[in-house]
């Protein structure tokens, strides 16, 4: 009871079916004992619609929630698990593969993982034949198996913890959207990549019609894990996410879209989530910037335009620096 938030729940009669799933998501196992029942002359008073349908609207509620669609404090646990690999091949994470496996690379190819959590995409990266240094803000033993080196730190902190270490790629699946100041990591990046090394990296698409629509009713809701993440502090459309790099001093090589993950809202039911992303592509190719569900970006860095923001920012320091001093001189 003490690892459930079971004090959320209704005092009505569908409490049993809150607490049920609960116990469920929190990975214990429930065991059903018989007892005997003893009735007398009392009359029952429960309303068995209203109980059926409080029990209907828990379970979807609790669907929706699992699927990432809304967020419901009763259904959130530390053992909820929050990120799945992606299979589809129009998905974020099959077409950042694709792009790493686009570029004829030197024999000893070198990825940076940022944010690998327990290392689904690491395992693919390196089954691929490159070697993968990930790092995370939580120690993972799966994410492991397939590092050469796991480094738990966090990414806000810069990539000073790689070392002198230098890559071929540096990956932000699904990252940016989590930092505070993504400038700064990917200015940081720049220094971190071989000579024709990029960065990949995806994110939500803030400005997709389901987002819009709920704007449309008045409607913003985080949820435990998609485009409106709570964990999210950043949100970007597909144009902030390309000036973001822009600004940064990336010349940007590819941009690609992904649709919304069916696999993950009808899981079990292959053939409906291929058709229904195969459909929903063609609207994604028409209108990306409304009905793509993430966008992907592949960048170079701009080396002669990163000397010059360097320029300028020591020209600013030193600005800074020199009217500081005259301040103090005069007091």
């Amino acid at each position: 009871l003490c690892n459930i938030p079971f004090e959320l729940n209704t005092n009505d009669f569908h409490f049993d079916t809150e607490i049920l799933i609960q116990i469920q998501l929190a990975g214990y196992r429930i065991k059903e004992l018989s007892i005997p029942t003893y009735y007398g002359d009392e009359i029952c008073r429960v309303n068995g619609i209203k109980y059926a349908w409080n029990v209907f609207v828990t379970t979807t509620i609790y669907g929706l929630h699992k699927k990432g669609l809304l967020f419901d404090q009763r259904f959130h646990t530390e053992q909820t698990q929050k990120y799945t690999l992606k299979s589809n091949r129009f998905s974020s994470h099959s077409q950042l593969l694709e792009m790493l496996q686009q570029h004829d690379e030197s024999s000893e190819k070198w990825v940076l993982d940022v944010g690998c959590g327990s290392g689904e995409i690491a395992a693919r990266i390196s089954k691929a034949g490159f070697n993968v240094i990930g790092v995370d803000v939580y120690d993972n033993a799966d994410a492991k198996k397939y590092c050469r080196e796991y480094i738990v730190t966090d990414i806000e902190q810069g990539l000073s913890v790689v070392g002198d270490k230098i890559f071929d790629r540096i990956i932000f699946a699904d990252v940016l959207e989590h930092l505070r100041n993504p400038e700064e990591i990917l200015l940081d990046a720049h220094s971190r990549l071989k000579g024709g090394g990029t960065v990949i990296a995806s994110t939500g698409n803030v400005a997709h019609i389901f987002i819009r629509i709920m704007l449309l009713f008045g409607q913003f809701i985080y949820t435990e894990r998609g485009i409106l993440d709570r964990t999210h502090v950043r949100l970007f459309t597909k144009r902030s996410f390309r000036r973001l790099f822009n600004e940064c001093s990336y010349e940007i090589q590819q941009i690609r879209y992904c649709p919304i993950p069916f696999e993950n809202i009808f899981p079990g039911w292959r053939r409906l989530s291929d058709g229904l992303t195969w459909v929903y592509m063609l609207f994604v190719r028409l209108i990306p910037s409304l009905f793509a569900y993430q966008v992907i970006i592949e960048a170079e860095p701009c080396h002669e335009r990163t000397s010059e923001l360097l320029r300028e920012m020591r020209i600013s320091e030193d600005f800074i620096a020199y009217n500081t001093e005259k301040h103090e001189k005069r007091s």
